[in-house]
């Protein structure tokens, strides 16, 4: 059923139509001479570390973003969660 998805039938499209225009410009790419970049790192501010206390559960734990809110560690997504189902006060 999934392969006969109109987005699947896209996607190929998509897949495909890159395919080619890299085999086009793979000559051109081949002769050039390759060139050395250095990508900066960023200093890391903060380190995540995962609540290792042995107290902490599973479905407890959280890591405190920047604004001081907290967000789960393990997630499950919200398949099938319905708008008033969906909403915390």
């Amino acid at each position: 059923r999934l392969m006969q998805m109109p987005i699947v039938a896209q996607l190929a499209d998509i897949t495909r139509t890159a395919r080619q225009l890299m085999n086009n410009l793979r000559p051109s790419l081949e002769i050039q001479a390759p060139v050395i970049l250095s990508v900066p790192m960023v200093p890391s501010r903060q380190r995540w570390h995962w609540p290792s206390d042995g107290q902490t559960s599973l479905g407890q734990a959280t890591f405190t973003l920047r604004t001081g809110a907290k967000m789960p560690a393990v997630g499950f997504g919200t398949w099938r969660l319905w708008a008033k189902a969906a909403y915390q006060p």
